[in-house]
Order: C-alpha cells, then sequence, then structure tokens
C-alpha cells in the first residue's frame, strides 16, 4: 500500500481530498494530515509516506519552503502541488522541486487521480530499478570469484584486457583499489595441493580454492588492497595483485608494509589453517596494470628459483636478479647466441621461451625492445645472410642450402630470399657468381 499525506491550512480541503481520492483502486492509504508546513515536516519525518499533497500558501512554513525541506532530508517522497494560484512563477517553483504535478483549485477529482497514479507509478519504477540494482549486485557477488579469476588471468597472460577495463571492472563490483598506486603480481606456489585436495577437501577442487582465496585475502585485510585467483592454467598456483607499493618501497626495510612480509603472512596462514605447503615469488612494481604480465613473469622466475635450491619460502624478482648477475639485456645476448648457432634447427619464439624459462609474450617485447627488430625477422635475417653465403658454392642446390638454414619449403625459401636480398636465388647467384 502507498502512503499518502496531506498538507493544507484548510480542513474542507483536506476532507475533500480524502473523498475523492480513490484508496482502493489506488492501492493507497491515508497517512496523516497537517495545517502547515512545519507540522507537515515534522510528521513525514516520523512517518515517512510515500505521496504527499500540498498546498503552497500555509502559514509558518509555506509549500515551498516544505518542499526544499523534503527535497534536503526525503528526496524520495513524490509530491503533488495544489494551490489556487495558476501564476507561472509558483508552477515554475513547484517544477524546480520536482514536484510531479501542480493542480489548481477547485480540484478535479479526475486530474487528482491522474496525477497520483503517475506518482505511484514513479514510485513502482524507482522500486523496480532498485530491485534489478540489488538482484544484479547479488548476481554479481555470487559470480565474483569467477569474474576475478578470467581478468587476473587475462591480466597477467597479455591477452588484450587493458588497465583501464581491468579498473572500471573493480568499480563495478564495488571493489577499491587505489589507482594512484603501484603494482605487481606474487604467485604463491602450493607443493602440496594434490595431497591438501585428496585428504582434507574430499577432492572438492572449488572449495579448496575458495578457502585458499579467502585467506589470501583476510591475510591482506588493513595491509594493502589485494585481489587473488587461482592461475587456470596451474591449480597449484595463486595469482595476487597487490597495490599500495611504490617500485622505492620495495628496498626500504620497512617490513610491516613490505610484499614479503605480507607473503610471509599469508603463507603462515595457509600452513596453520589448512596445512598447506606453499612458496611465494614476487614480481618487481609497475605504474600500469599493463605490465602485469611482465611482473606475472618475474615472479614465476624468482619461484624457479626456489624450486631449483629445493627451497622454500619468500623470494624477490629483483634478488635474484642481484644474485645470479643476469640482467635482461644479457639474456637476450644469451637468446641471440643461441639463434646463431641453432638457426637450421626449426626455433620458434615459444620453443626459446620455454627454453630460456621466459613467457613468450615477453619476450617477444623484450627481444623487440634490445635488438631493434622482432624476433623472426632477426631469425629470418640470419638464415638469409647465411644463405647467400652459402649461395656462392655452386656446388649446392637451392634447396639444400633451404634446408641447410632451416626451410623444409623450397618456394618458400626463395620468397624470403628475394624479399630480404632483392633478388631470387637464381638471379642471385648469376650475379655473383659469374661476378
Amino acid at each position: 500500500m502507498y502512503k499518502i499525506m496531506l498538507v493544507d491550512d484548510e480542513v474542507w480541503v483536506r476532507r475533500s481530498l480524502k473523498e475523492q481520492i480513490h484508496w482502493s483502486a489506488l492501492h493507497a492509504e491515508f497517512c496523516c494530515e497537517a495545517a502547515d508546513g512545519e507540522n507537515a515536516y515534522r510528521l513525514a519525518m516520523d512517518l515517512r509516506p510515500d505521496i504527499i499533497i500540498t498546498d503552497i500558501k500555509m502559514p509558518l512554513m509555506d509549500g515551498i519552503e516544505f518542499m526544499d525541506a523534503l527535497q534536503r532530508d526525503l528526496p524520495h517522497i513524490k509530491v503533488i502541488v495544489i494551490s489556487g494560484y495558476s501564476e507561472f512563477e509558483y508552477v515554475q517553483k513547484a517544477m524546480v522541486r520536482k514536484a510531479t504535478n501542480y493542480i489548481l483549485k477547485p480540484i478535479e477529482e479526475q486530474a487528482l487521480n491522474e496525477s497520483l497514479s503517475l506518482a505511484i507509478n514513479e514510485i513502482w519504477n524507482t522500486r523496480l530499478e532498485r530491485e534489478e540494482k540489488i538482484n544484479l549486485q547479488m548476481t554479481l557477488n555470487q559470480n565474483l570469484p569467477a569474474l576475478l579469476e578470467q581478468y587476473l588471468n587475462r591480466i597477467i597472460s597479455d591477452t588484450g584486457i587493458t588497465g583501464k577495463q581491468f579498473l572500471t571492472l573493480l568499480t563495478d563490483l564495488d571493489i577499491q583499489f587505489d589507482r594512484s598506486s603501484s603494482f605487481l603480481i606474487a604467485v604463491i606456489h602450493t607443493h602440496n595441493y594434490e595431497q591438501l585436495l585428496n585428504t582434507k577437501f574430499n577432492n572438492d577442487d572449488v572449495l579448496l580454492n575458495y578457502s585458499m582465496n579467502n585467506i589470501i585475502s583476510k591475510s591482506g585485510e588493513g595491509s594493502t588492497e589485494l585481489l587473488s585467483a587461482r592461475n587456470i592454467k596451474n591449480k597449484n598456483e595463486h595469482i595476487v595483485l597487490l597495490s599500495c607499493f611504490s617500485p622505492a618501497s620495495m628496498h626500504e626495510g620497512e617490513e610491516k608494509s613490505s610484499p614479503r612480509e605480507l607473503l610471509h603472512t599469508i603463507l603462515d596462514n595457509l600452513r596453520s589453517y589448512l596445512g598447506a605447503d606453499a612458496s611465494a615469488g614476487i614480481g618487481a612494481a609497475y605504474e600500469r596494470i599493463e605490465n602485469m604480465t611482465n611482473s606475472y613473469v618475474e615472479a614465476t622466475h624468482a619461484l624457479k628459483q626456489l624450486r631449483v635450491r629445493d627451497a622454500r619460502g619468500v623470494i624477490l624478482y629483483e634478488e635474484v636478479r642481484k644474485k645470479d648477475k643476469e640482467p635482461k639485456d644479457d639474456i637476450i645476448g644469451k637468446i641471440v647466441e643461441y639463434m646463431k648457432s641453432n638457426f637450421k634447427e626449426p626455433i620458434t619464439l615459444e620453443t626459446v621461451a620455454e627454453r630460456f624459462a621466459l613467457n613468450s609474450s615477453y619476450l617477444s617485447r623484450l627481444f623487440k625492445q634490445e635488438c631493434g627488430e622482432n624476433f623472426i625477422d632477426f631469425l629470418t635475417r640470419i638464415r638469409i645472410e647465411k644463405a647467400s653465403k652459402l649461395m656462392l658454392n655452386p656446388h649446392l642446390k637451392t634447396y639444400e642450402i633451404a634446408e641447410i638454414v632451416g626451410y623444409e619449403n623450397t618456394n618458400y625459401f626463395s620468397k624470403v630470399f628475394k624479399k630480404i636480398i632483392g633478388l631470387s636465388p637464381t638471379e642471385y647467384r648469376e650475379k655473383f657468381i659469374q661476378d
């Protein structure tokens, strides 16, 4: 039922309104009445009617002042104005204050009930929208773990989601994340995941994943903003996105706010509550979400160093770099030497990335940055340069040279050769062997 309040300084007007309103048809009920705006305001604050029918000219507080107070304190209430004044000034003031309608006295029954019907429809639509939003939020909350898992995995795999899109998703899900912070990725590897799954969770993988995410999230409360999700490519791993750490804070020794301390806390809680035997690698901090692929690769690289040493605990990528004295440009140097020595083999960006324990997308960007050309162009140039030297040997056939430099298809080799050199293999031989 919709509660209706009547406000007019004349008793007979209030009585007439009661008689003219189609209470039953409108599913409405009488709430209360007042003779002036001041008393009406107190009653409205106490009884919270859905609709108020009010006069403009009243003692103590007139209808305009009353509407101002309602708009300030009870903005959801629908107001219908009745008045004996038809001047534009009064109509304008009422409409500015979002009155549902303005009815002139003497009041016609049809106009009154049509105005009430309009107000009720507005209330109904507002309530419906609110219920839809609540239902949508409930659905989002139920699907939140799956959504976070999907988006965090897309961020670390560099599959087309931008930082803006990700942060917009967090806003839509009402997840607070400081956009001015730096970000980093930590990777938690659970060594006894299968044992936990079988012995403690009755092979319920969803429950184990939920439990781990819950412990990780609770461990960060009051310390930093973090999100966690399982790595869909490796169920033994959980990805943790941390905010609020600048690159400098990684080395300032503030144990209370450092990523290392937080990850130690997380591992301790996983061990205490679940019996999980886990280790963590921490990538470098970056200012842009788009760089989380790099941070993830660094975190997994750090973890691999722990496994090589058969160790447990928390390790930072920066520590691995310092200890191994292997900066990124040296890694590219080693890759270049490997390509020059093995160009005749069927090597690809993926096989080389795997050999050097790097993410292929990360290697592709790093290679272009260090060498000035992309991986496949560099490999092609090495092969064709070698082929051009072999072409000067008249005893070698074109198909043999193609196989020597790593091409199984002679026609494709010839097309690539001409694209790079500007001459076909035959033209090249005719030009340089005769000379």
